[in-house]
């Protein structure tokens, strides 16, 4: 269910304004130069390595400290917060967000939705490959946070990475970059809060969820905001279609 919306949203996104072959092939440059930049930061993943490492040390850790440390309080909280990394409100809420901004011709907005919504798709089929390659039990369906099962086929006890996670960190990072907003970064690190605090994943799933979602909403967005795209309506009898002409 999970992978159909992905490629809907794609499709939806990209099919309508140029030949199916162009479209891919300007989808692969995007994530050509997401994936080249990521390697020229050395740095950067060196951290991120050492925090992901350090993450999966601790996994037992806090969740021991968070099971301690319940409450009506943040259970309310993480209800609420844990909505941000849903598939089924981020989608329908992103792509109005574009819609509203190409009828009132806010150009930026339309575009970092429709930015949003291609990292998106592409960070969810990542995870969902990541997850079936690798199938490390969640925390309720195995205590030991080193149990991987892969590819046995129990979806719903997969759990590295994050899949809410992922999604509102590259959903929420376009805005962030378009709009040069890093408070909007609280929005998905609520999600990696809630993740944890429910006991659906482990720390170390939402550290790798927050570093690929984040990374692929980054560099999709300088490439776009670089390469000064145009936003296209195509509205027909039967649909509605919106993509960018490059």
């Amino acid at each position: 269910m999970k992978i159909r919306m992905f490629l809907f949203i794609f499709v939806f996104l990209c099919f309508p304004l140029k030949s199916f072959g162009g479209i891919l092939n300007e989808y692969y440059k995007d994530v050509s130069y997401t994936f080249q930049e990521v390697k020229k930061n050395k740095k950067a993943l060196t951290i991120f390595g050492s925090a992901l490492g350090l993450s999966f040390l601790l996994d037992e850790k806090v969740r021991e400290l968070v099971a301690k440390n319940q409450s009506k309080f943040l259970t309310d909280f993480t209800d609420f917060t844990n909505n941000f990394g849903e598939y089924k409100l981020l989608f329908p809420s992103i792509a109005f967000l574009g819609t509203t901004g190409y009828l009132t011709k806010n150009k930026k907005l339309a575009e970092a939705s429709l930015t949003s919504l291609e990292a998106g798709f592409t960070a969810g089929l990542i995870t969902v490959g990541i997850k079936v390659a690798i199938g490390r039990q969640r925390p309720y369906c195995s205590n030991d946070p080193f149990t991987f099962k892969p590819f046995d086929g129990t979806f719903d006890c997969m759990s590295f990475p994050s899949g809410h996670t992922t999604l509102a960190w590259s959903m929420i990072t376009p805005f962030a970059v378009y709009y040069d907003k890093p408070i909007l970064y609280l929005i998905p690190i609520s999600v990696n809060i809630a993740r944890i605090y429910k006991n659906k994943h482990w720390l170390s799933d939402t550290v790798m969820s927050a570093g690929l979602g984040f990374s692929i909403g980054y560099f999709f967005s300088k490439r776009h905001l670089t390469k000064k795209q145009k936003v296209v309506f195509n509205i027909t009898p039967n649909s509605i279609m919106v993509g960018f002409r490059f």
